[in-house]
């Protein structure tokens, strides 16, 4: 079994600057058998509950322990029902979900699912998620412990249904990649309460529409080498007449940093980050890349180094780009490059691994995305294969 839900947790909000010793041990039961877990990210019980746009409640109503597990999966709960009484709307963050960041700003829930909604104290009559209680008995209940479950399933249904068992990391970029999909562009604060949105059907990402084309990259970065995959397959349906690309590009990295608890706030110790753009010769006469798709919620890459930590997310595990081009961007060429970064000390590993998931799609639904995609990819001798899913065949009696 890859994938363990761990619907557990504790009233006490992880550190701003220290990761608990409980999600570093978790952590390294992840690394050493191979693992997934998906945990709740915590519920706040001090009445009276926050509403939606949140109030500031401090720290009080930070991610519980452990939840702030690098390695792990964060859940935190949206409303699925509501009444008059209740405190937030329907698909807006539960009252209690616990909210990010983790620890150095790390970004957490990462993902939300549905968990119940509830009143200012906490009653959630006909809100809740219904269930069978211990004595097979219909019950009725709130909390991330029902959100995170469900994200657990998806997860196990994804990993079961690829041929060739993923990595952990590509299982993480495949999950955030469904919620990204189907979620609005997202502010830092939104972020805090419903990580990247709710995952749907990973088959979505799977499997592609005519008017969408989903590439999936998984490679080894090398001390001071980059990967790149240059000429980059932007299809000619999504150009304009004077050649500028227009359309949608959503990008999700998932990458297992080296991890070292003796180093505080710095127990990430391996950076990875990834740019999608143009590749032209400039005045120079050298090419120069030009990123085209930013990170999100926004790109802040020219600040200091603690503003990247705080509003950039460099050092997290996950990062995730997006842009909807309305314009247009110019440019002939297209190159992806990801390159890593190690902290100052000693490297436990030299070696690197990463997922990449980047999807091209129509906004219309109507040009031939995908065909032309891998008909770029064919002229271009790039060596690709489709993920291979298995099929299940249900009969109807």
């Amino acid at each position: 079994m890859k994938i363990w839900n761990l619907s557990l947790g504790s009233d006490q909000p992880c550190d701003g600057q220290q990761f608990s010793e409980v999600a570093a041990a978790l952590d390294a039961l992840q690394d050493k058998f191979g693992v997934t877990f998906v945990l709740a990210a915590g519920n706040y019980r001090i009445p009276p509950l926050r509403g939606w746009p949140a109030e500031d409640l401090g720290e009080a109503d930070r991610l519980g322990v452990p939840a702030d597990s690098v390695r792990g999966l964060a859940v935190g709960s949206l409303a699925h029902l509501d009444k008059p009484n209740t405190r937030v709307r329907r698909s807006e963050p539960s009252p209690f979900s616990r909210r990010g960041p983790g620890p150095v700003f790390l970004p957490k829930p990462d993902v939300v699912h549905y968990g119940g909604n509830c009143d200012s104290g906490g009653a959630f009559a006909q809100t809740g998620v219904l269930s069978i209680n211990g004595s097979s008995q219909l019950a009725e209940n709130v909390g991330t412990s029902f959100s995170a479950p469900l994200v657990s399933t998806l997860l196990a249904n994804a990993e079961a249904s690829l041929v060739s068992p993923p990595s952990r990391s590509l299982l993480k970029a495949l999950l955030i990649q469904s919620a990204l999909l189907d979620s609005p562009t997202l502010s830092a604060s939104e972020i805090r309460y419903r990580g990247f949105g709710v995952p749907g059907d990973l088959a979505a990402v799977l499997t592609c529409t005519p008017w969408s084309a989903t590439l999936v990259f998984e490679s080894r970065l090398l001390p001071g080498l980059e990967f790149e995959k240059w000429p980059f397959p932007i299809p000619d349906c999504l150009r304009r007449p004077d050649g500028r690309v227009f359309g949608e590009m959503v990008m999700t990295l998932a990458y297992e940093p080296s991890l070292d608890l003796s180093f505080g706030a710095e127990y990430c110790r391996t950076n990875v980050e990834a740019s999608l753009g143009t590749y032209d010769v400039q005045a120079d006469g050298k090419r120069h890349q030009v990123s085209q798709v930013p990170p999100e919620p926004k790109d802040v890459s020219r600040l200091y180094e603690a503003e990247q930590v705080a509003n950039a997310f460099k050092w997290s595990p996950v990062k995730v780009y997006r842009r909807q081009f309305s314009r247009g961007a110019t440019g002939t060429d297209w190159r992806l490059r990801v390159e890593a970064s190690h902290r100052s000390g000693p490297v436990p590993t030299p070696t690197q691994d990463f997922a990449i998931v980047i999807t091209l799609r129509d906004p219309g639904q109507s040009l031939p995305v995908y065909d032309e995609v891998v008909a770029k990819m064919a002229a271009a001798g790039w060596i690709s294969q489709d993920l291979q899913i298995h099929h299940r065949v249900r009969s109807r009696l």
